[in-house]
């Protein structure tokens, strides 16, 4: 058991620490609909998570060879495959622009009005909202990544019926506990944390590059070195 909570985390971490989605979150909590329709955006990721276990956990069994760690070997490919596109989302944004571009920019976003789709955003409603955060899920990537890596290490582990499911309702909501979080602060403390979201939001879109090559870097990092520690490489 404790293998495979090391083996959840990273996939955990890696799917919920997203800075557009939290970016996303923040916007609808201040949205005239409310906090509701941050729940509702998180609902729908949730809802298309909870599709994705029951599919692939029933109809794709999750047998693998095992290496020299005790871990499958399907955890250790997706691992890598993760790195890689890890390190590859790092060269994208830091090559990117110029520095000179980017305060151009920066000075140009600040003295214009918000973007288009940060009005159509905090105009949504709460069913948008909802099928906009299922269908995130469906068209990332990465996100099929973190969620088949997750169910991966589940399936090649000793756990078994309810405690199977159990621990994947867990890897769901460990996932989406930082933007809940948000939401809930919001709804109990609406004039607490309307400043404090209002600053958020705005550091977030300023650093928005810089966060993603950071959070890739040290995602790529430690997703790699334990791919290679899995292989018998390191």
């Amino acid at each position: 058991m404790t293998s495979l909570v090391a083996d959840l985390i990273p996939f955990a971490l890696g799917a919920g620490i997203v800075p557009a989605v939290v970016a996303v979150t923040l916007l609808l909590v201040r949205s005239p609909h409310g906090p509701i329709t941050a729940v509702a955006w998180l609902a729908g990721m949730v809802s298309t998570r909870l599709m994705q276990g029951a599919l692939f956990g029933w109809v794709v069994p999750a047998q693998a060879t095992v290496g020299r760690t005790g871990r499958s070997t399907i955890v250790a490919t997706v691992l890598l495959v993760l790195s890689i596109l890890m390190f590859g989302t790092a060269a994208e944004k830091a090559l990117g622009g110029g520095e000179e571009e980017e305060e151009e920019e920066e000075e140009e976003e600040a003295q214009a009005a918000p973007p288009k789709w940060m009005s159509m955003i905090r105009s949504v409603t709460p069913t948008r909202a909802f099928v906009y955060g299922a269908l995130l899920i469906l068209v990332s990537a990465k996100q099929w990544v973190f969620t088949l890596g997750a169910i991966g290490a589940i399936g090649a582990s000793p756990v078994r019926g309810l405690a199977a499911i159990v621990t994947y309702v867990v890897f769901v909501a460990v996932v989406v506990s930082p933007s809940l979080a948000i939401a809930v602060a919001a709804y109990a403390f609406p004039d607490r944390s309307s400043s404090g979201l209002e600053a958020i939001t705005a550091w977030l879109r300023a650093h928005d590059d810089t966060i993603a090559i950071a959070l890739s870097l040290v995602f790529g990092t430690v997703f790699g070195v334990k791919a290679l520690l899995d292989f018998g490489v390191l």
